[in-house]
């Protein structure tokens, strides 16, 4: 028999380098922090960036039949990240590809990480933002020190040693990662395999306040487009009010910041006679880059629907076809973690939460990876942004330009 290592890590975002000093703008706001990034940070951002915009497409091809589509690729990227420091020989190479990091040094990116991490936690005062790691062996498993120690240097991992054969241990890591995520990410571990031997959790929660928040006296009830002919009501959120924006031959998009500025939702909006297919089509590193570089400040009216919602995934297949499948066989290679062992990753499983409201955004994921043996102006156009059929969006960091999350509406729900 094999045995089991589950990973479980829970992600929203973390970013990168230290920040300037806030700067106030005359009128009592606060401006956006500008992140000084080092040469090699610049590459691990274009490199998560690069796995995000693939990872999203990928699963919106998988998931084409669902109603809505939400992930953190950044929660999958450091779950896999973790696991990548118990890699060697093919299985790393993989996925060292899939993630971006060919040629780089596994401690540049385990440095990136925590510097990231601990800068996040103070970039936006009116932004909430909680990340927590653990580690849960089950009493008497020999982990590789040097597994252990990175974890605990890098990522802040605290470790405990849990009786994994009592019927309170569920419960136990249950309760560490409900508390870590506000009790918006339950149940996770329904119980605990025999042949389980650890997991490995990353618990990270958001909550940003729009910039410009919606009156909530101004939603009404209004029709929502779906596919396939289908009409459903939403509560749409609206306001006037002057938000960066940028239109092409295929959709216009709208950014939508949060707090001071870094955090933002990109939100993009299908034109007339084009779907989220065709977005999804042209969406990849260097458009999304001149996307986001073509953005100019104009006058919006824009009509969104309030959402909130769970969604879950398993990663496998799409994971696979991204170029990991070694890490899913019997020929994958864990030794980093337990050289006496034949591991190898037999689930990825991903949840998260998301509510879109007048007054901001909450969002939290957990990804679980199971791993088993084997100017005075002229009067400005107001130019319309109703998101009343399906979109795609995105929340980034302004700054760093890095992508936290990312999701597909075909259908709101509240």
């Amino acid at each position: 028999m094999k045995n089991l290592i589950g990973i479980f890590l829970c992600g929203i975002i973390l970013l990168f380098g230290p920040g300037c000093e806030k700067k106030n703008d005359g009128d009592g706001n606060f401006r956006m922090k500008e992140i000084a990034l080092t040469p090699v940070q610049k590459n691990l951002v274009q490199a998560g960036n690069n796995f995000a915009l693939n990872l999203f497409g990928v699963t919106c091809r998988e998931e084409e039949n669902k109603p809505r589509v939400f992930i953190s690729p950044y929660s999958i990227s450091e779950a896999l990240t973790m696991t990548y420091n118990g890699t060697a020989k093919a299985t790393a190479d993989s996925m060292a590809k899939v993630l971006g990091y060919e040629g780089m040094k596994t401690e540049e990116i385990n440095a990136y990480c925590k510097t990231l991490r601990t800068t996040l936690l103070s970039l936006d005062p009116k932004v909430q933002l909680s990340i927590a790691n653990s580690i849960w062996y089950r009493l008497g498993f020999e982990v590789q020190p040097s597994f252990i120690d990175v974890n605990k240097t890098w990522f802040d991992a605290a470790v405990q040693g849990l009786d994994f054969t009592s019927p309170q241990a569920p419960e136990t890591i249950n309760k560490w990662i409900a508390d870590k995520t506000r009790n918006r990410i339950k149940n996770v571990i329904q119980e605990i395999d025999p042949a389980t031997v650890m997991f490995l959790v990353n618990a990270i929660w958001f909550k940003g306040m729009w910039t410009n928040r919606f009156d909530t006296k101004n939603t009404v009830e209004k029709d929502f487009y779906c596919p396939g002919g289908k009409t459903v009501k939403a509560s749409f959120m609206q306001q006037e009010n002057s938000f960066r924006y940028y239109s092409n031959s295929v959709f216009a998009m709208a950014e939508m910041p949060y707090g001071q500025g870094n955090y933002a939702m990109l939100v993009l909006l299908p034109n007339e006679g084009k779907t989220t297919d065709d977005v999804l089509d042209i969406l990849d590193s260097d458009n999304w880059t001149e996307w986001k570089t073509g953005l100019q400040e104009k006058k919006l009216r824009v009509e969104f629907p309030r959402i909130k919602f769970n969604y879950n995934i398993e990663l496998n297949k799409v994971l696979s076809k991204m170029g990991m499948q070694i890490a899913f066989s019997d020929d994958a290679d864990f030794s980093g973690i337990n050289p006496n062992e034949d591991l190898l990753i037999s689930k990825v499983l991903h949840h998260s939460f998301l509510e879109i409201n007048e007054e901001g955004t909450e969002a939290a994921a957990v990804t679980v990876v199971d791993v088993g043996v084997t100017a005075v102006p002229v009067e400005p156009e107001i130019i319309p942004f109703v998101v009343n059929k399906p979109f795609l969006f995105a929340i980034h960091e302004r700054s760093t330009g890095a992508i936290l999350f990312m999701g597909l509406i075909k259908e709101p729900n509240y």
